[in-house]
């Protein structure tokens, strides 16, 4: 009888445990909300969408190749409206209230961040096509036509500029975003030459032809430093690993590229020109694994031990990344236009579509409340 009564409360016992066991966890990718931004489609061939969209802490900008810059509350009402004939392609840079990009048109803004009224512009020698870099109060951009420029941020003035001298070439649309590192600017042009600028007087300091191609020799990937180590890709050649003091080739890998790598650890996740994305070692150049998109992928987003992937021709991707396991997939409708944004210490990504909408989605992880 004690032996039956002593069965019973084990049972009870192990059943309670079970009962109060923590729920197994999964992994949610949510769209919070869709913005349409109501461009007129036409020149199918033009990128409409590619700049990133700027988020602060009240307000979304984005910008589109064809009319201009919009401002959005967080509820995806438009706030302000700056009209830019032939629009933006590069992206945003802010600080202090004040918003900064450059455009088609040949001229470099500077907007009031609130209202949308512009306070400076600056004329260029060509279309601005890349992302400003915003660092001590010096504006830093490049052109189409292989200008590199610094500017006051305070009224636009001209510091210095650099110019490449180069004949006309047939080139792929795009620039990179000059990057700073031990006091010089590292930075790619059209021409196949990824360089070391000084940074107070836009002096060169080294070059590197980085083009082993006839076709396209662009390098408009802006530069990842890491440590004493920069990788920069050129769009028909290799991915590099280049020593920062004198620009030496420590190792390369045969695949053009056009977007920035990201450095996780010991990993690179490097997208090719030719559909690609590519796990590399860092230091040994060796690939360890590979993934086919349909289009052409973004730049990898890595954050909380998570993976994002965005297809020009597909959706957006969650990997686990200790595991590689696949865990959540979100379809835009339209393939990814531009890179996946994700603010710090946030769940949110913001991108923008070929169908001209901009997608505000969260992830995280939660209980399995069906699972015990």
């Amino acid at each position: 009888m004690k032996t039956y009564l002593l069965s019973i409360g084990l049972l009870l016992v192990v059943g309670c445990q079970a009962l109060h066991t923590k729920p197994t966890e999964v992994f949610y990718l949510k769209n919070e909300q869709t913005t349409h931004l109501k461009i007129i489609e036409n020149l199918e061939a033009r990128l409409f969408n590619s700049a990133p969209p700027l988020i602060t802490e009240d307000k979304i900008i984005t910008g589109n190749a064809q009319d201009g810059v919009r401002a959005f509350d967080t509820n995806g009402n438009e706030v302000w409206k700056k009209e830019v004939e032939a629009g933006i392609e590069g992206g945003f840079a802010y600080k202090d209230n004040r918003l900064y990009f450059g455009a088609n048109n040949y001229m470099f803004y500077s907007l009031n961040l609130e209202s949308g009224i512009e306070v400076w512009h600056f004329k260029t020698e060509g279309e601005v096509l890349s992302k400003p870099l915003l660092v001590n109060d010096r504006l830093y951009f490049v052109t189409g036509n292989n200008i590199l420029y610094c500017l006051k941020a305070k009224d636009g003035s001209l510091i210095w500029r650099y110019k490449r001298n180069t004949r006309d070439i047939f080139t792929v649309r795009g620039a990179a975003t000059p990057v700073i590192s031990q006091n010089r600017l590292f930075v790619g042009f059209s021409d196949g030459f990824f360089t070391a600028i000084n940074i107070n007087n836009g002096s060169l300091l080294w070059e590197r032809n980085l083009a082993t191609s006839i076709k396209f020799k662009d390098v408009d990937a802006s530069a990842v430093v890491d440590g004493d180590t920069i990788y920069v890709s050129a769009y028909d050649s290799a991915l590099y690993a280049l020593n920062n003091k004198e620009g030496r080739v420590l190792w390369s890998v045969d695949a053009g590229g056009s977007y920035p790598v990201a450095v996780v650890g010991n990993k690179i996740y490097y997208s090719t020109s030719d559909s690609r994305l590519l796990v590399i070692e860092k230091q040994t150049g060796r690939i360890t694994s590979e993934m086919q998109a349909k289009g052409i992928f973004q730049t990898a987003l890595v954050k909380d031990n998570l993976l994002f992937l965005a297809d020009s021709a597909g959706s957006v991707k969650t990997y686990d990344t200790n595991t590689d396991k696949m865990l959540k997939e979100f379809y835009p409708g339209h393939g990814v236009s531009s890179p996946l944004v994700s603010p710090d210490n946030s769940k949110s990504i913001y991108f923008l579509s070929f169908g001209a909408n901009l997608f505000h989605l969260t992830y995280g992880w939660k209980p399995d409340l069906g699972v015990y």
